[in-house]
This record gives structure tokens, sequence and C-alpha cells, in this order.
């Protein structure tokens, strides 16, 4: 499920930023692949703006969260590092965030209605519906909250279901918390 998440979100994603906003939809394209009216355009701006200062002036002038966005601070450290200035070098980052999603909504679904099929089809639908693009085509908040929160979700409702709970694997469930409760609060604090 992990893999067919990622390649499919990243192949999406990459057809979103190259063909559909700027080719059959440019009344729809803010420019370097992002969509008109989302918070990623005013990102893009800032990340860049930080990155050029970075690689003219060090790393003195890099800020983990610029006006409170976390986001921007780790995508302008990314820019400056690789020296891309183009949301597409984070792309397959928030691929494995919604991938991760992805299975997420398919353990969780699968040990609550104990039915493997119904838990592909919530994968599939959370994975296909088409309003979900906009969570991992353009760069913001909403794919790494998604991925903390469904694996929050995940986890507890594991937890929950077990019936006896061994002490290495009540380490994992909260090594899974601590991480899914960091992703939050990275973006969402």
């Amino acid at each position: 499920i992990f893999g067919v998440a990622f390649v499919y979100t990243l192949i999406a994603a990459r057809a979103i930023q190259t063909v559909i906003l700027p080719v059959l939809l440019p009344q729809l394209h803010a420019g370097h692949g992002l969509m008109v009216g989302h918070d990623s355009v005013t990102f893009q701006a800032m990340a860049d703006e930080m990155a050029t200062r970075i690689q003219a002036h060090g790393w003195g002038e890099w800020t983990f969260a610029p006006n409170l966005q976390r986001i921007v601070g780790i995508i302008a450290a990314v820019y400056a590092i690789t020296g891309v200035h183009e949301p597409a070098i984070v792309t397959p980052v928030y691929a494995l965030f919604y991938a991760v999603s992805t299975v997420c909504i398919y353990r969780t679904t699968w040990l609550l209605s104990s039915n493997e099929a119904g838990g592909w089809c919530a994968a599939a639908a959370f994975l296909l519906f088409p309003s979900a693009a906009t969570i991992y085509a353009d760069m913001h908040k909403d794919a790494v909250s998604s991925a903390g929160l469904s694996l929050l979700i995940s986890a507890l409702t594991e937890l929950e279901m077990r019936e006896r709970v061994r002490l290495r694997e009540s380490f994992w469930y909260l090594v899974t918390c601590v991480i899914a409760v960091l992703l939050l609060w990275l973006v969402r604090p």
C-alpha cells in the first residue's frame, strides 16, 4: 500500500504541477506548479526569499519558523541546501507523508471493521479522491498534519484493539505517538 500510494502521489503531483495547472488550467496556476489562492503561494515566496538570503549571507539568515510558519523554515533549508528553489524538490517528501496517511487509513479501517476489503476501500478513497490532490500536490501543511493525525489515530486504535500489550509493543506505540505529535506540532502548534 505504501509503495503504490507513494508512487501514485508522486506521479499525480508532478502531473498537476507540470501539465494540469500550467497547460490545462492556466487560470488556476500561480506559478511554480502551485494553485492560485492557496497558502503554498505565500510559503513559496517566503522560502525562496529566505533561501536566497542563506545562500548570499550564510546560515545566520535561517529562521526555523518565520511568521510562525515552521514549514517555510524547513522548505527554505531544503532550497538552500539543494540550490533548487522550486516546490518540486519537496514533492517526494509530501508524497511520503501522504503515503503514510494512506497506510494508516487502511490499517485503522481494517482494525475497526475487521474487514480487509474495507481497509482497501478506505485507502483507495483517501488516495484517489480528486480533492485530495490539493493536499499532496501543493506545498502546505495538510500532508504533514494528515500524516501526524493518521499515525496517532492508527496507533491508538491498534493499542485499543489489543487484548494484551507487551512492554516492547508499548514502547513502539509510544514512539509512534511521539512522532505523530511532533508532526502535528510542526505544522499546527
